[in-house]
């Protein structure tokens, strides 16, 4: 299972190196970690109240209430923002060359080019079935896309701002992303997703899971999302459960290492970390070279040009195994995929290198006629390269060139 370790944090952020947590029940509060999440050390003096953070050029930026601050050395030290208005910041993320923080108790935002000097700038007023404030921010393709209970709202330049509503009974939407070509926000009742934020697919999570979603994070094909334990609305409660998906529609359960209620999460040196708000601890999802997990491969090919994959061994160890091209196949294929016991698959991956053997098209002689083959490509770094020119030996011991 995952490891825990110390850290109380409302959120985290991951940048240079270092995971920061900031937050929590006592709020004011700072931890951070440089290997991977397994061990965490308290920030001395870190007296601020902080509800989010991000990281962005160099620089790690923490917002709360009545609170700004900045890291330039992978949150050692934090330095209080020189110029910024007051209020009950709740969230920050860097876009467009531009930090942007929401305030959850009015509808204002603020935004920065270097995270010192701050400008307020309103957000869409409320109406009367939704109250002021903006809980959650996230920017991609262009666009900022605040939440909030209920609804979104989005800008292409921080001064016009859209409102699309998102109401399914009232869901507070607490976190929110951008990832893999589309927004993804989660909160009390379930997860909505968009390219565009101007229209919505959403799944009813708390129904499905009884969870109460904190926050959602992408890395590696996949959306992971944690929160609290919520049983037909009877209250929060701690919880073991947290999900993940490959498209934010389709979710499945993971198992935490132990019940707390996790707040925060977000990817970084290859794996997720998720913090805990209440009575500390952090969970890591490990890479190969952590124990406890079982990390499998799938030695696959292909004869359909990757339409569909057949797989011809599965092994516990980084070994070799030879795959017979089939009969006649004009097109091959062959990968090994790393896998874990919790459903995780790896991009393809080959003796600790990421690779993808490849084929197209060659001609060969046979029975006299030329015939189409194979012509072998490698991949080496993410690049295609073809294999030099090859010889074989015919019948009459007389070397002839192959392709």
């Amino acid at each position: 299972s995952a490891v825990t370790a110390s850290p109380i944090g409302s959120k985290v952020a991951y940048g240079g190196g270092w995971f920061v947590a900031v937050g929590g029940q006592n709020n004011a509060r700072i931890t951070r970690s440089s290997d991977g999440g397994k061990t965490w050390s308290a920030v001395s003096n870190s007296l601020y109240d902080a509800n989010g953070v991000t990281y962005a050029n160099g620089k790690f930026v923490l917002v709360g209430l009545n609170t700004v601050a900045y890291s330039t050395d992978n949150g050692a030290t934090w330095t209080t923002a020189a110029k910024f208005p007051n209020g009950q910041w709740q969230d920050v993320c860097y876009g467009g060359g531009k930090f942007v923080a929401v305030d959850s108790a009015d509808d204002e935002a603020m935004y920065s080019g270097d995270g010192n000097v701050w400008t307020e700038i309103l957000l869409p007023a409320h109406d009367a079935l939704h109250g002021a404030g903006w809980t959650c921010i996230a920017y991609g393709n262009g666009r900022f896309v605040a939440a909030t209970t209920g609804k979104v709202a989005y800008s292409d330049n921080l001064t016009d701002w859209t409102t699309v509503y998102i109401d399914h009974g009232g869901d507070t939407w607490r976190d929110i992303t951008f990832a893999d070509g589309k927004f993804v926000v989660a909160g009390a009742l379930g997860i909505a997703y968009s390219t565009s934020a101007e229209s919505w697919t959403w799944t009813p999570i708390r129904k499905l899971f009884n969870l109460d979603l904190q926050s959602v994070a992408y890395g590696a094909g996949k959306f992971v999302a944690v929160g609290m334990g919520d049983t037909n609305g009877g209250g929060l409660s701690e919880t073991t459960i947290s999900l993940y998906s490959t498209d934010a529609q389709t979710w499945e359960t993971m198992v935490m290492p132990a019940s707390k209620n996790w707040s925060g999460v977000v990817y970084g040196d290859d794996r997720f970390v998720a913090v805990s708000m209440q009575n500390g601890g952090a969970a890591y999802l490990p890479d190969k070279a952590d124990l406890g997990y079982t990390i499998s491969y799938l030695y696959q090919y292909s004869a359909n040009n990757g339409t569909s994959w057949i797989t011809v061994g599965n092994a516990t160890a980084d070994t070799q195994k030879e795959i017979t091209v089939p009969d006649k196949a004009e097109q091959f294929m062959a990968r090994v995929r790393a896998q874990d016991d919790i459903g995780f698959t790896s991009a393809d991956y080959v003796a600790g290198e990421n690779l993808m053997v490849q084929t197209m098209l060659l001609w060969v002689g046979v029975d006299g006629v030329a015939r189409r083959g194979r012509k072998m490509w490698v991949g080496v770094n993410g690049e295609a390269r073809p294999i030099v020119h090859g010889w074989v030996g015919d019948e009459n011991g007389k070397a002839r060139r192959w392709f």
